[in-house]
């Protein structure tokens, strides 16, 4: 069965990776076609491993029509039966480009949740929400993270129940075999220094964008002030809000609680030197930090946001928090802060619940049901009864 994932870019151990490099290869045969040749953190080295990688490159949005020609072109030279697009406009291209191809089945991983409610209005919502009205129509398939994210399509997208599977990001630990705790202890020596070598650290990791809730952190940081100074907050990523998040820090005078170290590739090792890790975005249809940290029986505290509230246990393997609240975020924080047996324990029940639900043997399964499902037909005897 021949299987094509298509996005912009693939790292090395993004969920995309993770399921292509597990699929059951003497029943599937993936392939990658992505939008731009490099990756953002860590070459997935595909070719090494024996699965074709092609790039067709897309800089420009008036260049749709003809990159949709070419894909098209390519799945056609390939004889790909199954393609599988990840993101809005790969997904775009992917539906111009099999029009009039019934032989192949369109996938669509819909890895977003409410984002076009959140961030659009007016006329642009309309267009974006008529768009998405036209692939869903024509996907065999949607495959979506979690639970919620299937509930706002059914409810509030009228997508058919059937059409939708739920599938959580896969982990592969493999990713995590390199961390050294050396390392991690010098790299938490380094953030700390001598006079806070006693302080508790907190993280926290994404874009720097507004809809990743920032705001709110800083908020809880001033007010966790009052109650101690045991503690420093890094903040790891870039983006546009750079500037405005330096200027709130100096606003709320919390300059000494707060360290902004930009964009790097050592997440893993960062996680790992945190005591805690927060994440008060306002929406995720399912959160990779989350994994990170849960993986690494760190405490998280996150906003009750769909993606989390799908894998999150509240007060066991977790703590979720209302949106947009910076008082009981800042609660959450300090529960955590003060005791620290409860973030062993809580720790050591994220990362058995991540465990349970994230593991490559229970993810690729449902992944790999989902291709049979489109390719053989719901009826077929193939089918097992994953979907």
């Amino acid at each position: 069965m021949k299987v094509l994932h298509f996005t912009h870019t693939i790292n090395k151990y993004d969920f995309i990776d993770n399921v292509i490099r597990h699929l059951d290869k003497s029943e599937f045969e993936p392939s990658v076609l992505t939008l731009t040749e490099n990756a953002t953190i860590a070459d997935t080295e595909y070719l090494k491993e024996g699965i074709e990688h092609s790039v067709i490159e897309y800089r420009r949005r008036r260049d749709f029509f003809k990159v949709a020609l070419k894909v098209r072109k390519y799945i056609k030279l390939q004889k790909i039966e199954i393609i599988h697009s990840h993101h809005f406009e790969p997904t775009l291209l992917a539906c111009a480009a099999t029009i009039f191809l019934p032989s192949v089945k369109l996938i669509i991983g819909r890895q977003y949740a409410d984002e076009i409610y959140l961030l659009t209005s007016g006329l642009k919502r309309q267009i974006l929400l008529l768009l998405e009205a036209i692939v869903n129509r024509r996907a065999s398939l949607i495959i979506v993270p979690s639970k919620p994210v299937r509930d706002l399509l059914v409810d509030k997208q009228s997508v058919n129940s059937r059409k939708v599977v739920v599938a959580h990001y896969p982990l592969d630990p493999e990713k995590y075999a390199e961390i050294d705790f050396s390392r991690v202890f010098k790299l938490r020596s380094s953030i700390l220094g001598d006079a806070r070598a006693d302080s508790v650290l907190i993280g926290t990791f994404s874009r720097l964008h507004w809809e990743k809730g920032h705001k709110y952190l800083l908020e809880a940081i001033s007010l966790l002030c009052r109650s101690t100074d045991k503690f420093l907050c890094i903040i790891i990523g870039d983006g546009p809000e750079m500037g405005k998040i330096q200027a709130d820090i100096e606003v709320l005078g919390i300059r000494d609680y707060v360290r902004l170290l930009g964009w790097r590739t050592d997440v893993p090792d960062l996680i790992a030197a945190c005591d805690i890790v927060v994440h008060p975005s306002l929406h995720e249809s399912f959160c990779q930090v989350m994994v990170e940290a849960m993986w690494q029986s760190k405490p998280f505290v996150v906003t009750n946001v769909p993606g989390p509230s799908d894998i999150i246990e509240d007060g066991i393997s977790g703590l979720l928090v209302p949106l947009r609240n910076s008082e009981r975020l800042a609660d959450g924080i300090l529960r955590l802060m003060e005791n620290s047996e409860l973030r062993q324990d809580m720790g050591e029940e994220a990362k058995r619940r991540i465990r349970n639900t994230l593991s490559l043997s229970a993810t690729i399964p449902v992944y790999e049901s989902a291709y049979r499902l489109v390719y053989y037909g719901p009826d077929s005897p193939q089918m097992t009864s994953t979907c």
